[in-house]
């Protein structure tokens, strides 16, 4: 998306359509340095899912850490869901393992950290769980 706005940007330029150009530029400019992320407080046991926009406004609000009932590995497949549909790629294969908190209620659960091995997130996930003293569980691959 974001070099889509900075292609449209640069055509309206070449175009001489000054005004279209910024607007366009300035939203490639909002998309390449907005980044998300989550923060823990472990003094008032508190978690914050955010957006840090222009590494100056962040965003987001905190919620206790008592609203999650638990820590998870999930295996993460980024490849492309039509192939999986008609299984050219094997659900099996995974790209990264995520860390996240699961909430008691059905709200989307919070993503912690990214790993690229299953025992690596199995360590991070040890970590969080005695910080947080939440417990872990790791989901299966289906075989």
């Amino acid at each position: 998306m974001r070099i889509t706005f900075f292609a449209i940007g640069i055509m309206f330029i070449i175009n001489h359509r000054w005004w279209s150009s910024v607007v366009f530029l300035f939203f490639a400019l909002l998309t390449f340095y907005t980044v998300s992320g989550t923060a823990i407080d472990l003094n008032l046991r508190r978690v914050k899912s955010y957006y840090l926009i222009f590494g100056i406004i962040k965003t987001g609000n905190w919620q206790p850490i008592e609203d999650y009932e638990k820590l998870k590995v999930v295996p993460v497949s980024h490849g492309n869901p039509v192939m999986n549909i008609l299984d050219k790629k094997g659900l099996k294969e995974v790209d990264e393992y995520r860390v996240i908190l699961k909430s008691k209620t059905k709200k989307e659960p919070l993503p912690l950290k990214s790993c690229k091995t299953l025992e690596e997130a199995r360590v991070s996930a040890t970590e969080y769980s005695g910080l947080l003293k939440l417990p872990f569980s790791i989901i299966k691959i289906p075989s």
